[in-house]
């Protein structure tokens, strides 16, 4: 299975545009998490209708995959829900902070079968709880739905390959950290999705948030040779074990955050590993599962 990429990404985000605002679009032959959470960003933020998708396989997986559910419309068919547990965690808001625990606890356990090692486990969980409450700190409840954004994961078994998307309904990276008023010199000069996995660096500095998030993602898929791709407003962060690109792509016209991290499945995460690299020990005090910030 080929890794996703940050074209696939912008390409689908260019695509679902066109969805929502002409009812039609070309869809992918091949589905992934991402598809999903992007495409029901989309219309939990500007509902057009009732989506359709004309053929019967791809609708009965986007079903399985909470599509229409999260999107409060019925589904053009009925699943089992009791199929495939364990492979993939389908569509689900985040709709306030006691779903952060809740959802990250859902997705380590369908990581766990396929996780090499305890510290492997225990590091999706904490990455989970840290971009999960992401959401909440730097979002905007959905006029529609009263989501802060969306999660979607899955893992190919046989490939041995794993992906967490999650889409955010926020400002965006650049207007986030901007708000601070801590580095105006920097986003001059610097790419602000570079800039919000650095770490430390956070939105809001002197509350009790150390930055940790992306920073935790960024080098837990640089340690495991997989994939981090960040999507926000016009600007794009990729990194592909240690391959790292970022970019400009003017009239881009996303709104909020898209984080899709992928990863070989045969190969362990650890955190404590990442944290020992950083600058400083972290102080035993900290709670690692609870810095939500970028």
């Amino acid at each position: 299975m080929q890794s996703s990429t940050i074209d696939n990404l912008i390409t689908w985000h260019r695509s679902t545009d066109n969805l929502v605002s002409q009812r039609r679009c070309q869809s992918p032959s091949f589905f992934k998490p991402y598809h999903f959470a992007i495409l029901a960003s989309k219309f939990i933020a500007a509902p057009s209708g009732v989506v359709r998708i004309r053929d019967e396989n791809l609708a009965h997986y986007a079903s399985r995959m909470h599509l229409w559910q999260v999107l409060g419309q019925p589904p053009p068919v009925l699943v089992n829900e009791h199929e495939e547990v364990g492979k993939f965690q389908p569509l689900t808001m985040i709709t306030s902070e006691d779903d952060v625990v809740s959802i990250a606890d859902r997705l380590t356990a369908m990581f766990r079968p396929c996780c090499v090692d305890k510290f492997t486990q225990d590091s999706i969980y904490s990455l989970a709880v840290e971009l999960l409450g992401n959401c909440v700190a730097h979002s905007q409840m959905a006029e529609r739905i009263a989501s802060y954004g969306v999660v979607c994961a899955q893992v190919w078994a046989s490939a041995y390959r794993a992906q967490i998307a999650i889409v955010d309904s926020g400002l965006g990276i650049r207007q986030t950290i901007e708000a601070c008023g801590k580095y105006q010199d920097r986003l001059t000069k610097e790419n602000a999705c570079s800039l919000a996995t650095e770490y430390s660096v956070t939105s809001k500095a002197g509350k009790g948030h150390s930055g940790y998030g992306l920073t935790l993602a960024r080098d837990l898929m640089m340690q495991s040779g997989g994939v981090l791709h960040i999507l926000s407003g016009e600007e794009y962060l990729s990194i592909e074990g240690q391959n790292v690109e970022t970019g400009v792509i003017p009239a881009l016209g996303l709104k909020g955050t898209v984080i899709v991290l992928e990863w070989d499945t045969r190969i362990a995460l650890d955190t404590g590993v990442v944290y020992a690299q950083w600058p400083g020990a972290l102080e035993e005090s900290e709670n690692d599962d609870c810095d939500w910030i970028f």
